[in-house]
């Protein structure tokens, strides 16, 4: 990770546990690529960790309304940290001057499974952020191309 980046530690909104992030750059581009570091710590002691949690990162506007999930950008219900931290590169979908992200622990439980909600909780992120580069997020326009196969016969 670079060496613009932002970080901090929240306790969730269940106080189930500590999750410490940081991402770069410290003011995205939208539709540009973040790297994060996430780690999910319990609350009496830090430098231990939950491992196995089933969780997602949500763009949501200023209601709270979910506007995009990670996890099914990726084709799955949700993100998985077996050891308690994960490294992950995401493209930001967002809104300017600032995106509200939301970091849910969805529960703890073996990759795929219905996860134990007992350790359940979020914390909300708000970051600054820029407009995307060259206007429109993922969007790329290619010239039509006509071609005429001749076959012999």
């Amino acid at each position: 990770m670079v060496n613009d980046a932002a970080q901090a530690t929240s306790t969730t909104d269940s106080d189930s546990m500590i999750i410490f992030y940081r991402y770069s750059p410290s003011t995205p581009h939208i539709g540009c690529p973040m790297e994060w570091r996430i780690s999910f710590e319990k609350t009496f002691d830090q430098t231990q960790k939950y491992s196995n949690v089933q969780y997602d990162i949500y763009t949501v506007d200023n209601q709270g309304h979910q506007l995009d999930s990670v996890a099914q950008d990726a084709g799955s219900s949700s993100l998985f940290a077996p050891v308690g931290d994960d490294d992950r590169s995401i493209i930001l979908k967002g809104t300017t001057p600032v995106s509200n992200v939301v970091i849910a622990a969805l529960g703890t439980g073996p990759q795929g499974s219905t996860p134990d909600v007992s350790l359940a909780g979020s914390i909300n992120i708000t970051i600054n952020t820029l407009p995307s580069f060259g206007g429109s997020v993922g969007t790329t326009i290619l010239p039509t191309i006509q071609l005429t196969c001749h076959h012999p016969i």
